[in-house]
């Protein structure tokens, strides 16, 4: 009875150490995606309207193509993550996707290709950017022990939720400075062009690794 007195309670050195280097870059792609993603969903119906001329209607629908893809996307990715290609390799497939989204609008603005391509663009950018997070969570959780996932899955979120801060005050910052969307979208794919990069550092499938 003595030493359970005296005995630490359950789980007091639980969530202690560092956290798995992989973690580490899953936020940091998290953090650039947000970016990238938040200046691309908040402008792509302005963009379709103000520069390329679409009705409202056509415009608001885009975002719906955008979400109802995303819905599909966030139920397929992990699954294929998981089962098949691995966290890393996934993620730099919808780092791709997005990637290319973002070059299609570029293209739109300089006006080398019609406005058309704004339905591949929204297509792409919702079976890339918005499932991101789905997979990236279920490789926080592969990556990290039991007692480190919560501070695991809150770095990831916080990097995330900064960049959608910043993303869409910055590009309009951009449209406003320069008169086009061209710097911007050109931005948006620089940074998922770097997502890419980033995912090759992202293992396939756990392995613990202390720091």
């Amino acid at each position: 009875k003595h030493r359970d007195s005296h005995r630490e309670p359950r789980g007091h050195h639980e969530g202690r150490g560092p956290l798995p280097t992989s973690v580490k870059w899953v936020a940091l792609y998290g953090t650039l995606s947000g970016v990238a993603s938040s200046a691309m969903f908040g402008f792509f119906p302005l963009f379709a309207e103000e520069d390329q001329l679409w009705t409202p209607w056509a415009a608001g629908f885009m975002i719906a193509v955008i979400g109802l893809t995303g819905i599909a996307a966030r139920i397929t990715w992990p699954t294929v993550s998981e089962r098949r290609l691995g966290h890393g390799l996934t993620l730099r497939l919808l780092a791709l996707l997005s990637t290319a989204s973002a070059v299609l609008l570029a293209l739109a603005a300089s006006d080398v290709v019609g406005s058309w391509t704004l339905v591949p663009a929204a297509l792409l950018l919702g079976a890339g950017a918005i499932a991101w997070n789905a997979v990236g969570m279920l490789a926080v959780m592969d990556f990290t022990p039991a007692s480190l996932v919560g501070r695991g899955t809150g770095l990831v979120l916080l990097g995330f939720l900064l960049g959608l801060a910043g993303g869409a005050p910055l590009l309009g910052l951009s449209v406003d400075l320069t008169g086009t969307y061209l710097p911007g979208w050109l931005g948006a794919a620089a940074l998922l062009a770097t997502c890419a990069a980033i995912a090759g550092r992202i293992p396939s499938r756990g392995t613990l690794d202390p720091a």
